[in-house]
């Protein structure tokens, strides 16, 4: 992986890799991106368990080292380039990943953003920082919306000694599920990030005052008691799960015509 100033940091400790693969539940089944693959250190296990490893490589000649060391491998395909460049699969596919740092919020974008590509989930390791952002109570839609179709937890801290040289921050082992029962129908993203972000450009309004736009006075006591919200409460103080019983409820109740449209921010992010 790397930091934001480009410095590469291997992961050489075999406990973490383990622990790795033990949360990932690789079956022979499964194809499985490595994303920032560097000397291979979770390449070669994952070879001995998937039926397909794609090891993704920017840098031209830890890239050529891969492709030496498993050339002859039927189950690894070596790729130099961006991972951000590169066709997501047509098919199920994990990642289990020490991925380069500097591109953390790009690379769960590219994963997470729509929910209706194969992805179904995978371990990644990240900066500490990042993994409690990406995984806490959020004001940013992106990562509400990346909730609501994913479960995504922090498994573990892992020490900078994990890691050869060293890196200056704490790092954090990711988990990520794709959820069996989406809080939304995934068919319904971009609507539903219309909604959210547009209810948090002001987010220390009051829900009671945020929805009234949208909803009447009677619908907004419903919603506050259904979904267990207090009607003073900070619209930013909504959970994962109040978001999308909000969502839902708009679906059944209001006229699409009134329903909030996309925030100029957005609109080349999320794509009809």
């Amino acid at each position: 992986m790397n930091n934001p100033a480009y410095t590469q940091h291997f992961l050489n400790n075999r406990f973490t890799i383990q622990e790795m693969l033990n949360h990932a539940q690789i079956s022979e089944n499964d194809m499985v991106i490595d994303i920032g693959a560097g000397k291979g250190a979770l390449t070669n296990p994952l070879s001995r368990k998937a039926k397909k490893v794609i090891a993704v490589e920017l840098d031209r000649h830890l890239a050529c080292s891969l492709k030496r060391s498993f050339g002859n491998s039927p189950t690894v395909k070596v790729l130099n380039l961006n991972f951000l460049d590169m066709p997501l699969p047509k098919n199920s596919f994990k990642v289990v990943a020490n991925i380069p740092y500097n591109i953390t919020t790009d690379i769960f974008g590219y994963l997470l953003d729509v929910p209706q590509t194969y992805f179904t989930g995978g371990v990644i390791l990240m900066e500490w920082g990042a993994a409690k952002r990406f995984t806490e109570h959020s004001i940013d839609p992106r990562v509400i919306g990346w909730n609501t179709w994913f479960n995504i937890s922090t498994v573990n801290r892992v020490s900078p000694q994990a890691f050869s040289p060293a890196p200056s921050v704490q790092s954090a082992m990711v988990k990520i599920d794709r959820r069996k029962q989406a809080l939304v129908d995934p068919q319904k993203y971009y609507d539903y990030i219309a909604f959210v972000s547009s209810l948090l450009k002001h987010p220390k309004t009051r829900m009671r005052d945020a929805f009234k736009h949208i909803f009447t006075w009677n619908q907004i006591k419903r919603i506050s008691r259904d979904a267990g919200i207090n009607r003073d409460y900070l619209i930013a103080n909504l959970t994962f799960s109040q978001w999308a019983h909000c969502f839902n409820t708009m679906q059944k109740l209001i006229p699409e015509r009134m329903h909030p449209t996309m925030p100029n921010k957005y609109k080349k992010l999320y794509k009809r």
